[in-house]
């Protein structure tokens, strides 16, 4: 979400061009610059040091602010020295007379680490060691080190751990900088980004974009880039099922829902006494006062019908938080929807000003300036909107065209089907999906507007099936695959996967599967995440948008994501597509990484069938060659033939084998005859590996015929 302007600043430099951008001078006390290598900041053995001072800073030092950088292996290890430099004179920038140099020695494929932080005033030292150790796991990735200071109190992280905090002599100056050297040789010391958090005393930054999650029950929100802390309160929300969320008003409106208590028709109150003809043991329902409301229905007596909160529970009666008048009622207790402002970092129940909020609702929605919710357990096929411009106002019995309003996904005279996905497109209309159907809203409900089928056949499996593409297309998943909805009020849904893929995307249970759907912008691609409710080695998908080809993806169980977002956040290193996986870890997918989070996988591509000669002849593969990146991990090749497509594509038994390291390799001849050849190739366990090109010859053998 957008969250309201406060004074925190985020600098990076992600390193792209050629050299170091023009912010950047050379330390006075080296004599190199760091170079730039595949956008990243490098030092080689060809230089082995350089460092390089950032201009002045508007850095309020009253606050707490952090001086990061991104530090990356090369060729799946670590090789010398990692530097930053803070609290550095503003005219005079020099750590060694008066600032603080975080010095940190990383070297190897395990990531092992040591090192100082060292405090300089008036030219004397007084140093601080690191505890040594090894990155979690034991394998080298990209890490983050960090140093944050708060007052004269500097802490140092380093791929998220703390390593050191100490109180040091007070620093009037708040330059800052980098320096890396290289110590083994044909190493390179590599850092991605390197970034400043602080509150400026300068310019105020309006908005700023805010990542927030729920997790066990816990909010959590975004108080400086790639760092969540949890919001303190007593409310929780649903920990065992999807949550959605809309911003509107800056605020963020969470559809906390299920978790029903009871429900009867059998209510009777008296003042805030709430009990019933069949009265149960109250307090043992597990109704929670903070998290769940009483709705009152069908209503007898003085009572007004209505949504309220629950002060407290007895054995023998409830006390609600205000009296809805003497006589009876239906009612359910269930979880109410959240309200959460980042302001005031509080969480609320989310109250009707007029009208009744809608409850047990899990699709939540902003469209035309409208919050919208769908999909109750007790009406799944009706959407409700707010009062324009108020979500707060829910009384559908006014007549001006802002007023709020409420309708079915279906045809006049049908029942409606229980509606499954919400998705705004714009303020141009409202795409609402239910499992075997999909309509469109077009308008606004109260002042003309109109709802189209599109389908009645194919609609959207789940409330994050989908997703917008590049050019305003919808993409979701329906009970027939994958399919995409063209931007325009014309435009009809169109299958893109039962084509290439018949199977796949098929077999699968919805109702036991969590479903999400993401475009990633970096990639050009589209995130298909099938999270069953139990581990079982679920195939996810990866959808190559501009050749529209399909992978196959698989992940530890614990990585599995529950929950998935797009963020394009302010700081464009932490923009990306974010996983929320079973364990309540938040990961993102990274070129950078050569594992996942610590847990090694194979990478394997299988290559063909590709013919050996014409059609109704066999052919020989009699020699193979290949190119491979400079950079790449080592390749292990197989070749398996066979006496037609499909014999090699299914082929288990190859003919011969080999490894290719970084460039150009050695010609290989493994003879085999066939009508078709399959290469497979798998990357080293734990690296990134890439290929250039495979050089084949082939001659002719004669008629295909059986042996």
């Amino acid at each position: 979400m957008l969250a309201p302007g406060t004074g925190l600043t985020a600098l990076s430099d992600t390193f792209g061009g050629l050299s170091m951008a023009e912010a950047w001078t050379t330390a006075s006390w080296a004599s190199n610059m760091p170079s730039i290598l595949r956008s990243m900041a490098s030092i080689d053995r060809t230089v082995e040091y350089g460092a390089a001072v950032r201009d002045a800073l508007e850095i309020d030092t009253t606050e707490a602010y952090t001086v990061e950088m991104l530090c990356v292996p090369y060729s799946g290890g670590f090789h010398g020295r990692y530097q930053i430099f803070l609290r550095m004179d503003d005219t005079t920038p020099a750590y060694a007379t008066e600032g603080v140099i975080v010095h940190l020695e990383m070297t190897g494929i395990a990531g092992a680490y040591s090192g100082e932080m060292r405090s300089y005033t008036g030219g004397v030292p007084t140093a601080y060691s690191f505890t040594p150790g090894t990155l979690t796991g034991g394998t080298s990735r990209a890490v983050w080190l960090i140093a944050q200071v708060v007052g004269d109190t500097v802490t140092v992280f380093l791929d998220g751990t703390q390593i050191l905090s100490q109180s040091i002599n007070a620093h009037a100056g708040k330059r800052v900088g980098f320096g890396l050297e290289t110590t083994e040789a044909g190493g390179v010391n590599l850092v991605n980004v390197f970034r400043v958090q602080y509150t400026s005393t300068g310019t105020v930054t309006p908005l700023r974009s805010t990542l927030t999650a729920s997790a066990g029950g816990d909010l959590y929100t975004e108080t400086s880039y790639g760092r969540l802390t949890k919001t303190t309160s007593d409310l929780t929300f649903r920990s065992d099922t999807e949550l959605g969320a809309a911003q509107s008003g800056q605020k963020l409106y969470v559809a906390d829902h299920g978790d029903l208590r009871i429900t009867q028709a059998d209510g009777i109150i008296s003042g805030t006494t709430f009990t019933a003809t069949a009265n149960p043991a109250w307090d043992t329902l597990g109704i929670l006062t903070d998290d769940d409301v009483c709705v009152l229905s069908s209503v007898g007596g003085s009572t007004t019908a209505g949504t309220y909160k629950i002060s407290s529970v007895a054995a023998g009666s409830v006390t609600l938080a205000s009296a809805p008048g003497n006589g009876t009622a239906a009612f359910r207790i269930e979880r109410a929807p959240k309200v959460y402002d980042p302001a005031t970092d509080a969480i609320s129940i989310m109250t009707a000003d007029t009208g009744q909020v809608p409850t047990g609702c899990p699709l939540v929605a902003r469209y035309l300036d409208r919050l919208v919710l769908a999909g109750a357990e007790i009406e799944p096929g009706v959407w409700y909107m707010a009062r324009v411009s108020d979500e707060l106002d829910w009384d559908y019995s006014q007549t001006d065209s802002r007023r709020a309003v409420a309708g079915t996904a279906s045809a006049a005279g049908v029942p409606a089907r229980a509606i499954t996905a919400l998705a705004p497109h714009s303020d141009d209309y409202l795409v609402v999906g239910c499992r075997e159907s999909l309509w469109r809203l077009r308008g606004d409900p109260a002042y003309g507007g109109s709802l189209d089928n599109l389908s009645h056949n194919v609609g959207i499996v789940g409330m994050n099936a989908w997703t917008y593409g590049p050019s305003g297309e919808m993409i979701f998943l329906s009970l027939d695959g994958i399919y995409v909805l063209p931007p325009g009020g014309d435009a009809k849904p169109a299958s893109i996967s039962r084509e290439l893929l018949p199977e796949e995307l098929l077999n699968f249970n919805p109702d036991t599967t969590t479903v999400n759907i993401e475009y990633d912008i970096q990639d050009r691609g589209i995130h298909i995440f099938l999270t069953p409710d139990l581990s079982n080695d679920r195939i996810h998908w990866w959808m190559d948008w501009e050749r529209k080809t399909f992978w196959p993806l698989t992940y530890a169980s614990a990585h599995e994501p529950t929950a998935s977002c797009i963020l394009q956040a302010t700081a464009i290193e932490d923009s990306g597509v974010l996983l929320g996986g079973r364990d309540g870890t938040l990961r993102r997918p990274s070129a950078l990484a050569e594992d996942d989070a610590g847990t090694t996988f194979e990478t394997y591509i299988r290559i063909g069938p590709v013919p050996l000669s014409q059609d109704g002849r066999f052919g020989v593969l009699q020699e193979i060659q290949a190119v491979v990146a400079e950079a790449s991990g080592g390749i292990t090749w197989e070749v398996f033939v066979g006496n037609t497509f499909e014999a090699a594509a299914i082929s288990t038994s190859a003919i011969a084998s080999g490894i290719w390291d970084q460039g150009l390799s050695a010609s290989d001849r493994p003879g085999g005859r066939g009508q078709a050849v399959v290469i497979k190739l798998t990357g080293v366990t734990g690296r990134q590996w890439a290929l250039e090109q495979i050089y084949m010859v082939t001659r002719d053998s004669g008629r295909r015929r059986i042996d």
